[in-house]
């Protein structure tokens, strides 16, 4: 019970097969051990991040100490709905994953029926109320939750939430076989959605993981050309029945629910930031256009494919000369060559950031698999481009279901370039048949 904060706070819980009990971390005794634990754990393996679970369980006067124990950045997994209650986690340490807007999130995405207006209002609910956007997790999987392909196995819906998910504000998370479109066959919830990893293969040549792949790279070029970019709080700037354009810093991206099956459907959109006139490229298709007059764009969107503009002379290479697609999409406000309409509204108010986030953060990664650190101190560290990787994992061995804690696994040193998705990580005390995958 949420509302009753003694109770979740004191009591056991989980259920008969898992039974998580409550340690009396009111404690000094407690605090301090947990205090000295997490220190000289951080200090032994260079940890630069933490993943803590089931924060709402925990009295949230031990918060402090821990953090500080830490020294690293945390972000806190408070399973709740509200960005209110969500948010106030802030306060405690310096991330949250984005629950506030998880439900709503997925509600827009899992049918072409969804209410992407709701979404729009939750985000900027979300925005109000939680002190840096840079810091908050975004995601739309994770063990607790249904995968999103056993809600619907339509790719285009697939595509527009991680396009989402990866642009929106805060440090992406993709949940370990998101990429590979898991649909947790047998049941939606747990157990069913933990598959292993290794079942799909390493399927590099997925749908889903050259998308996440390419979205990186976009959000990378993002950070290092706009330096303002992560700390810029994304707003939507066009929310219709099926369409939902957002803009962080100098990209607009724009989602739908429309499905892969849908028509061709045109919309302009405004508060784009982009000059009148000025040549602009979809880097997720690295098709261009021209901006119309004001600066907003017409888009065309077929089969529900989810779009990020960014301005051409900034792409960084990363669609060759920035316009080898030619102007598929012109920007003339006369296009009529849609057979429908999306009816929305452009928003007219900025809700840009005005700080500079306390941490570096760049590609995303996965809590449960790796760690890196690259930073030169302690105080500044940066998720990106590694130099060492630090791994952890339970592994399922010799498929007999007996489970075992591999803990801390072998540390490797290698420039970033040698380090590929597809490099093996190995434990030293694990059977051969159960590796350890770094994914980037």
């Amino acid at each position: 019970n949420l509302n009753d904060l003694e109770n979740i706070h004191t009591c056991w819980i989980g259920d008969q097969k898992v039974p998580l009990p409550d340690l009396r971390t009111e404690d000094d005794d407690v605090r301090k051990g947990y205090q000295q634990w997490i220190h000289g754990l951080v200090s032994e393996y260079g940890i630069d991040g933490l993943r803590l679970d089931t924060v709402i369980q925990v009295e949230t006067g031990f918060w402090a100490g821990f953090q500080q124990a830490a020294g690293v950045y945390m972000i806190g997994e408070a399973n709740a709905e509200g960005a209110k209650y969500v948010c106030d986690y802030q306060d405690y340490m310096p991330g949250v994953m984005n629950y506030g807007q998880y439900f709503p999130l997925v509600n827009a995405f899992k049918s072409t029926s969804g209410s992407i207006s709701s979404l729009a209002n939750t985000i900027n609910s979300v925005k109000a109320e939680c002190t840096d956007m840079s810091l908050v997790g975004s995601f739309s999987e994770n063990h607790d939750q249904p995968r999103f392909a056993s809600l619907n196995g339509d790719m285009a819906l697939a595509r527009n939430i991680i396009t989402y998910t990866m642009l929106a504000d805060g440090i992406p998370i993709i949940y370990e076989g998101q990429e590979q479109h898991y649909n947790a066959l047998g049941g939606s919830n747990d157990p069913y959605n933990r598959e292993a990893i290794w079942f799909s293969g390493y399927n590099t040549d997925a749908e889903l993981y050259k998308l996440v792949t390419n979205l990186n790279k976009i959000r990378k070029q993002a950070i290092s050309d706009d330096g303002s970019y992560l700390s810029y709080n994304a707003w939507p700037t066009y929310t219709g029945d099926h369409v939902l354009g957002m803009r962080k810093g100098k990209m607009t991206f724009v989602t739908n629910n429309l499905g892969s099956s849908s028509s061709d459907t045109t919309v302009t959109i405004g508060n784009t930031g982009f000059s009148g006139g000025a040549q602009v490229t979809d880097l997720i298709s690295c098709k261009t256009m021209k901006a119309n007059d004001d600066g907003s764009i017409s888009v065309t969107i077929s089969n529900g494919q989810s779009m990020a503009f960014y301005p051409s002379d900034s792409t960084g290479g990363l669609c060759g000369s920035g316009s080898n697609s030619g102007d598929d999409n012109s920007s003339d406000d006369s296009d009529d060559n849609s057979s429908s309409d999306d009816s929305g509204n452009n928003s007219s108010s900025d809700n840009s950031g005005d700080s500079s986030p306390s941490y570096v953060v760049g590609p995303p990664i996965s809590f449960t698999t790796f760690r890196t650190r690259t930073a030169p101190a302690p105080t500044k560290r940066a998720y990106g481009t590694t130099t060492t990787i630090y791994a952890t994992a339970t592994a399922w061995q010799h498929r007999n279901k007996q489970r075992s804690e591999t803990g801390f696994i072998k540390k490797i040193r290698a420039p970033a370039a040698q380090v590929t998705p597809s490099s093996n990580i190995m434990a030293d005390n694990a059977p051969q048949p159960t590796p350890i995958v770094f994914r980037a």
